[in-house]
């Protein structure tokens, strides 16, 4: 999580930001950085279209399917 954690929460100020607001700027940094970088190393693929070129990943969603965008989120631990 350490590249996540340098390019998308170290570098803004979060006061403010409700946890949706969060889920969903973490999602599309998500779909960013899995769908649409561009690696060299990986032959000019994202890091999907390379594991997709290999059989490692399933094909890509359907134009009108949206990601997921809500979180439920709990509490665990001691009462």
């Amino acid at each position: 999580f350490g590249r996540l954690k340098n390019e998308m929460f170290y570098n803004r100020d979060w006061t403010g930001v409700s946890i949706q607001e969060f889920i969903d700027i973490l999602n599309e940094y998500l779909i960013w950085y899995n769908d649409k970088r561009i690696k060299i190393s990986l032959g000019n693929m994202s890091p999907r279209e390379y594991r997709q070129s290999l059989g490692l990943a399933a094909l890509p969603l359907q134009k009108n399917v949206r990601p997921l965008r809500s979180l439920t989120i709990r509490s665990y631990g001691k009462s």
